[in-house]
C-alpha cells in the first residue's frame, strides 16, 4: 500500500495546478529581495535617516528606483544564480504544496480506502466477543500514569467539595 501511495512522486514528472505554488514562489522571491532593498534604501537615504523612522530631505526619484531595480533579482546578470535562486524558490514551493496534497491522499487512500473500509471484517462483532478482558484493556483501558493522574484529582475534587461544603454550612449560620 505504502508503494501505492508514493508511485505518482516516484515515476511521475512533478506537476500542480494548485495557485499556491506561483503564490509560495512569489512569497520566497519577495521575502529575499525585501532584506536586499531594505539594505539598499539604508545605504541611499543614510542609516541615520532609517534609524528615525523619517525621512525628510530631498534625492532623485530615479536614482532610488535604479538602485532599487539593480538590487532585487530582477535585473540580476548573473543568470545561473538567478536560475539557481529561481529553481530553488520553485523546488520549495513545489514541495509545501506536494506534501499538502501528500497528506490528503494519505488520508483519503490509506484511511479510508485500505482501513475503514476493512473496519468491519478487523472488528467484526464476533471477533469483539471473543476477545479477553486483558486485550480489552490493551486497546481501550486507561494507562497507569492516566489512572494515577485520574486518582489525584478525584482526591483534590473530594477535597474541594468539601470544603465548598463547610463555606456553604459557615456562610447559612451567619
Amino acid at each position: 500500500m505504502g508503494q501505492q501511495l508514493l508511485l505518482p512522486l516516484e515515476e511521475f514528472h512533478p506537476m500542480t495546478q494548485n495557485h499556491y505554488l506561483t503564490e509560495n514562489v512569489q512569497k520566497a522571491q519577495a521575502k529575499r529581495q525585501s532584506s536586499v532593498i531594505r539594505k539598499r534604501v539604508t545605504e541611499f537615504l543614510g542609516e541615520d535617516q532609517i534609524a528615525q523612522g523619517n525621512y525628510q530631505g530631498n534625492f532623485q526619484v530615479d536614482k532610488l528606483i535604479d538602485c532599487l531595480l539593480s538590487s532585487t533579482g530582477l535585473m540580476e546578470p548573473n543568470m545561473d544564480k538567478y536560475a539557481a535562486s529561481l529553481a530553488t524558490d520553485t523546488v520549495e514551493a513545489y514541495y509545501k504544496v506536494a506534501l499538502k496534497k501528500f497528506i490528503d491522499d494519505f488520508e483519503v487512500n490509506a484511511v479510508e480506502v485500505y482501513l475503514m473500509q476493512k473496519l468491519p471484517d478487523i472488528f467484526s462483532p464476533l471477533v469483539v466477543m471473543g476477545l479477553t478482558d486483558e486485550i480489552v484493556s490493551d486497546i481501550a483501558g486507561e494507562s497507569e500514569e492516566g489512572k494515577q493522574e485520574r486518582r489525584k484529582l478525584e482526591a483534590k475534587m473530594a477535597a474541594l467539595t468539601k470544603g465548598e461544603e463547610l463555606m456553604i454550612l459557615f456562610l447559612t449560620e451567619k
